[in-house]
């Protein structure tokens, strides 16, 4: 090989050169050992991958990699993080250290996060420099593909944020149809309808989402399309009906808050519409009535209407201690 090596960089660029050139290991004789700490040959390749441009990274490798040297995917599809469980995860790293390693591919001199975002910024947030890697050899529609599928099996992806996800898969002709996208991602083809569904909202509204994903889910999405058929010009109060759950508001409240809206606006009383009440299997468990001075809550079976009745007193006794409630009652008294 070479005759000197005067530091562990002289050192492993000269035995890299070796590598590619022989894949048997000549005999050598190094009249003089490199200069510097006494590592193992593993802990020199992996520190030097980590310190030096991505080009010097052999693809398939494990190694530690500065955080400085990471830049997170294009293809990432989330549009913001749990703050609370990156704190969460940020813990774990400190009490237990990194189980699971992220997966990068080299990216100009630094790395591109393929798989391993939240772990990345929790380390960060636990003042950490570097972390636990596998750097890949992946092009970007490899990279691609592989940040879309480990995405959206996580399941505190937002319903708008897998719609984008979808989208994005149709538009990079990565599956050529609904169908295709549901073998791609192992879900249901209902599943990825119901999600584009949302694409579908006026862009105000999509522009709420894009600034918070969880706002609402694909159903609620439903309901708002759905009143936008029967009522095109209201446009501006769906947008405003949005707004409120920014506020706090929930998204189940919706429709009646937009029916309300629309009866005030014309002068007439609101058509109050039974609306049904399903359990987490998606079972009706109660059907809802109300006119003007009455609200009838049907019980399905199976389901005691007395302890259903203790159910309603006791929310009620709670949003009525809520000072934000007090006005309207106020106001509704006076009328």
């Amino acid at each position: 090989m070479a005759k000197k090596a005067e530091s562990d960089a002289d050192f492993l660029a000269e035995l890299r050169a070796s590598r590619q050139a022989d894949t048997k290991p000549p005999a050598m004789l190094l009249n003089k050992p490199p200069a510097g700490t006494g590592k193992s040959l593993d802990e020199m390749l992996q520190t030097e991958a980590a310190k030096s441009p991505s080009g010097t990274a052999a693809p398939g490798a494990f190694s530690k990699i500065g955080l400085d040297f990471l830049q997170e995917s294009p293809f990432q599809p989330r549009l913001s993080y749990d703050e609370g469980y990156i704190r969460e995860l940020s813990g774990s790293l400190q009490a237990v250290g990194q189980k699971e390693v992220i997966t990068v591919r080299p990216a100009g001199a630094g790395f591109e996060i393929i798989n391993g975002h939240c772990r990345a910024r929790a380390a960060r947030l636990a003042s950490w420099t570097e972390i636990d890697a596998r750097i890949v050899a992946a092009d970007d529609r490899e990279a691609e593909v592989s940040a879309l599928v480990q995405n959206e099996a996580r399941k505190d992806l937002t319903d708008y944020e897998r719609a984008r996800l979808y989208r994005r898969a149709l538009d990079a002709k990565l599956a050529k149809n609904q169908a295709a996208v549901a073998r791609m991602f192992g879900c249901s083809e209902g599943r990825v309808s119901q999600a584009l569904g949302m694409l579908e909202l006026p862009s105000a509204i999509q522009d709420l989402l894009s600034q918070h994903p969880g706002l609402f889910g694909y159903r609620t999405a439903r309901e708002i399309l759905d009143l936008l058929k029967r009522h095109p010009d209201e446009e501006a109060l769906m947008v405003q009906a949005v707004e409120r759950l920014t506020q706090g508001a929930q998204a189940a409240s919706v429709k009646a808050w937009v029916q309300h809206a629309l009866s005030r606006k014309r002068g007439r009383p609101a058509k109050h519409e039974a609306a049904k009440i399903a359990d987490g299997a998606g079972k009706v468990a109660f059907v809802t009535k109300a006119n003007a001075r009455q609200v009838v809550v049907e019980v399905m079976p199976g389901l005691d209407p007395a302890t259903v009745r203790a159910w309603i007193e006791e929310a009620l006794r709670e949003r009525l201690a809520s000072p934000a409630i007090t006005p309207g009652i106020d106001a509704a008294q006076a009328n």
